[in-house]
């Protein structure tokens, strides 16, 4: 395993394991069968775009999670009913036992119906990347009586909505990377300031009994994705698994296009991929070169990472060299999009 074919950026954890061959990490169960082993991801309750997460796994083989329920604590969202509001402020109750505090950010903030505790969906999210202002504590509400001013999403909100919203922007809870023969069983995730899950570049992916639930009177359980899979190989199961509260993706998968900058000869041609981390290709893989509605594949025979350049958005733009076993096909041009198998 070699850690500098990967780049986590935020989300590297607080335990962390590397190479392993058969690691199993294991919890207790309760007479339900439900998780009865608590983790605990003691980050300080303040703003701040980026937490760091609780497991990273990278490089292993044979992994396995079981029986195991994460959490952050203190939580870093908190949820409550709006009370009152104008033309560009809102005033809130904060549920009891949730957190409040003066100078509290809004990062992803969201209306939901109180008696569905479902979110709004005839209106889009809040907020969602930089706060546009920030809470301080008055007077009612017995001592729970929040309010924000110079709000352009007040004009979204109704008296008696629910309304929640988070003091980080993102993390990973748990992360495997390049992992081999990933087993998440009996898994319980009930409050994370960004991903739940996160399985990128890994073969062979089982999921069982996966439960996305706050554990608080907190309306969502994360903000962005439940489960993210990224760049994964074999097969990938989940079943028997629940999702609820969370505003973005319940499960996604990524795989994005790869795109030719230039056919060097028969067998090689250049791409680049837009945005987001490295793409780790494995020879005999194949790529398939679309034409309209035509897909081709060609298999790798080797490749080769050139490095990033900057686009006008200042993403990065990875560009990759690729050796086929045979001829690239006649129609591949600059320009030609492709998918990675």
């Amino acid at each position: 395993y070699d850690p500098s074919e990967f780049h986590y950026y935020d989300f590297f954890g607080k335990i962390t394991a590397t190479g392993a061959t058969g690691l199993k990490v294991s919890g207790a169960v309760d007479a339900n069968g439900d998780p009865a082993t608590r983790i605990i991801n003691v980050e300080p309750q303040i703003s701040k775009k980026l937490v760091r997460g609780l497991f990273v796994f990278a490089g292993c083989d044979d992994l396995t999670l079981e029986n195991l329920s994460l959490t952050y604590g203190p939580i870093h969202g908190t949820s409550g009913l709006v009370t009152d509001l104008g033309p560009d402020w809102v005033e809130v109750d904060i549920f009891e036992g949730l957190p409040r505090f003066d100078k509290m950010p809004t990062y992803c903030a969201n209306a939901w119906g109180m008696e569905t505790r479902r979110l709004r969906n005839d209106i889009n999210s809040l907020t969602f990347g930089k706060s546009p202002s920030y809470w301080r504590t008055i007077e009612g509400g017995e001592g729970r009586r929040v309010r924000i001013d110079g709000v352009r999403y007040a004009s979204m909100l109704q008296k008696g909505d629910g309304i929640s919203w988070w003091f980080s922007l993102r993390t990973f809870q748990l992360t495997t990377a390049a992992c081999k023969d990933v087993h998440i069983e009996n898994v319980r995730i009930g409050n994370v300031p960004g991903f739940g899950l996160n399985t990128f570049n890994c073969t062979n992916v089982y999921g069982n009994k996966v439960v996305f639930k706050s554990d608080t009177a907190h309306f969502p359980v994360t903000p962005r994705d439940a489960w993210k899979l990224a760049w994964n190989d074999g097969n990938v199961l989940i079943e028997n698994s629940h999702i609820e509260g969370v505003r973005w993706d319940g499960q996604n998968t990524h795989c994005p296009w790869f795109i030719v900058t230039e056919r060097v000869d028969d067998k090689t041609a250049k791409f680049k991929k837009e945005g987001g981390k490295i793409s780790i290709l494995k020879k005999g893989s194949e790529i398939g070169f679309w034409h309209q509605d035509k897909l081709v594949k060609r298999k790798i025979a080797d490749w080769t990472y050139e490095g990033a350049i900057p686009d006008e958005k200042r993403r990065r733009i990875h560009i990759m060299r690729i050796t086929f076993d045979e001829a690239v096909p006649d129609f591949v041009a600059k320009d030609t999009r492709s998918t990675v198998y």
